[in-house]
């Protein structure tokens, strides 16, 4: 009886050997299994020609790839490509292929893929800030004049507010004092929600509401206006500005306002600078903190935010009515106006605004809002990945420089992804014709429709 238990304990023992050997065998299968169906060690890749570019379309066998002067091909991926590893439009793909590409030939190439990698495009500073399937689809389906409208924050005009939304379709509306004076809350309420209505993919309802001189709603619809940045510090610290931002942010998402251009993020101690009365009133360290409390709550009550005005104000007179020169040096620029904005990045601010001052130390020719020197500063050197906007483009600034269409190619060849505009048939039209002609790249047009889609979805607008 002894002799017969170890027979069944062994035969048990091996039993679980067996189970484990399959389970590792099985592991190493599914690993090879899932590899890159294209990819092997033993051959040499780097004999094949090679195609870079964007994802401009997914289809059921086939991938559109689009490159930067926007010459497209339609590549062939059955049995190739595994579709679920981030073919995405908006990612960018390497494709190492046997064959002959034909720019003239729009039908699918006679080419094989040998090997290709996906790199995933950030379109935000957050983590998730990704292209998802869903933000591919929605950007794969629309026109390139619906892309094109999505870059635009109009200021809503005088009248026919909502034929405009239907026909326009712009990523969003900018309301300013007169469209809430003279109205009830309920008034405007109901004009927001018909703006929405009209609109296939909902908008950005965005005003300035800073607190101190610049209030377009509170002034109108609230009991008391709300108190500028430096007066909330002074009555209870720091802990009073998130309860101020807090307050701040129901009281607007009442209304339908889903995006404040603020915090004010220029430094200024001097109270005879222009920006002064609307700024902290701090040195650059202080002022970061209270930038960062500001944008942490603004993001905890899904409101949209906005840091202004990039690369910093400083002392300089008003750029609504004149061309302003800053003569500062870059590095003092650097070591003082940039880090409020640093401060904001790292608390995952979403959409920073450019000053139209011109940056003389950084580049002379144009206001920082059409620099593409300043654009690549805040890009690359401070690892900014979300939405770039301009200051409003019919501002004496930039206007008295250049017509309203150039600059608007300008501004999105600069490396702005949306402009606020009081004259949007013009400037829409205008970078239409620039990227039929080329001097646009689509990709780039796409890489900005996917950073405002997705912060439209962070924020919880239903698009």
């Amino acid at each position: 009886m002894m002799k017969g238990k170890h027979t069944k304990k062994k035969k048990s023992y091996l039993k679980m050997i067996m189970s484990i050997l399959l389970c590792v065998i099985l592991i190493i299968v599914c690993v090879f299994h899932f590899k890159n169906d294209n990819e092997d060690k033993g051959e040499d890749f780097a004999k094949y020609p090679e195609l870079v570019g964007q994802i401009a379309s997914v289809g059921d066998e086939t991938l559109l790839i689009r490159q930067e002067d926007n010459t497209e091909y339609l590549i062939s991926i059955a049995g190739v490509i595994d579709k679920n590893k981030g073919l995405l439009v908006g990612n960018y793909i390497s494709i190492r292929y046997d064959g002959q590409l034909d720019k003239t030939y729009k039908d699918i190439q006679d080419v094989k893929v040998k090997k290709y990698q996906v790199t995933e495009v950030k379109i935000g500073n957050r983590k998730d800030a990704v292209v998802t399937n869903d933000l591919s689809k929605i950007v794969q389906n629309m026109s390139l004049e619906e892309k094109i409208a999505q870059m635009f924050l109009v200021s809503c005009p005088d009248s026919q507010q909502e034929e405009f939304v239907k026909n326009f379709q712009p990523g969003g509306y900018l309301l300013f004092s007169q469209d809430f004076e003279d109205y009830t809350k309920e008034d405007v309420i109901k004009k927001i929600q018909s703006y929405q209505n009209n609109s296939k993919i909902k908008m950005f309802i965005a005003v300035d509401e800073e607190g101190g001189s610049v209030v377009r709603v509170s002034q109108y619809l609230r009991k008391q206006r709300f108190q500028s940045p430096q007066m909330i510090y002074s009555q209870g610290g720091y802990e009073k500005i998130t309860e101020d931002t807090k307050e701040k942010d129901e009281f607007l998402k009442d209304f339908g306002i889903n995006l404040n251009l603020a915090p004010v993020c220029d430094v200024s101690t001097d109270p005879d600078d222009f920006m002064y009365s609307r700024t902290f009133g701090k040195d650059a360290n202080e002022t970061g903190q209270y930038v960062q409390t500001v944008v942490k709550q603004m993001n905890e009550d899904l409101m949209g935010g906005c840091l202004k005005h990039f690369p910093g104000y400083g002392n300089n007179t008003d750029s609504h009515y004149n061309v302003i020169h800053d003569t500062r040096s870059y590095e003092s620029i650097k070591e003082n106006d940039f880090i409020p904005f640093q401060k904001g990045i790292e608390a995952n601010a979403n959409m920073i605004l450019f000053t139209h001052n011109i940056i003389d130390d950084i580049d002379e020719s144009v206001p920082a809002s059409l620099s593409k020197k300043v654009h690549d500063i805040l890009k690359e050197d401070m690892s900014f990945y979300g939405i770039i906007i301009t200051d409003d483009l019919s501002m004496a600034g930039v206007k008295q420089l250049d017509s309203d269409e150039n600059n608007a190619v300008k501004a999105i060849k600069a490396g702005n992804d949306m402009l606020i505009s009081s004259d949007a048939n013009v400037q829409y039209q205008a970078i239409l014709e620039a990227v039929k002609n080329n001097e646009i790249s689509i990709n780039q047009i796409d890489q900005s429709v996917l950073k405002i889609l997705y912060y439209k979805y962070i924020l919880k607008i239903n698009l």
